[in-house]
């Protein structure tokens, strides 16, 4: 498949699941998106999956999230996306992380995390106590996920 060429997402991913060998029910099993949804979307019935959608293709498939936007007609606009607060995502939304969803509690822990990140991403310095107070809340979640 050559780079510049644009082909429609549907006829796209079917490349990818016939090049993988996967019928349409192993794509189910491995992203757990249905087989009826999957039809749709390989016959351009449905044309705007959603990010969640891509990503879990993207990473059945061994591919970038970015590729989709580079083979298929439109793309992936993210301009044009709600943008919505990392909390509201990260307390609300359902999601995989280490390849597990994650409990209320284990949200809240990952929550701490990105915001003790976020302060440390701001500063210009960095003090050993502050790293240290962000592995802390690295090593709590880690503990969270694996109870």
């Amino acid at each position: 498949m050559e780079m510049n060429s644009k082909i429609p997402l549907g006829e796209f991913i079917r490349k990818l699941r016939k090049g993988k060998g996967l019928s349409l029910a192993g794509v189910e099993r491995i992203t757990h998106i249905s087989r009826s949804y999957l039809c749709k979307l390989e016959n351009s019935l449905r044309c705007n999956p959603t990010m969640d959608i891509i990503f879990r293709l993207s990473k059945c498939f061994g591919i970038d999230f970015s590729t989709i936007a580079q083979f298929c007609e439109g793309g992936v606009n993210l301009d044009n996306m709600d943008v919505k607060d990392i909390e509201h995502l990260l307390l609300n939304e359902r999601y995989l992380f280490s390849d597990m969803e994650l409990t209320i509690e284990a949200k809240m822990v990952l929550r701490k995390v990105i915001k003790e990140m976020a302060i440390y991403c701001e500063k210009k310095e960095i003090s050993r106590g502050e790293g240290d107070r962000l592995m802390d809340l690295v090593d709590m979640l880690r503990k969270e996920i694996l109870n």
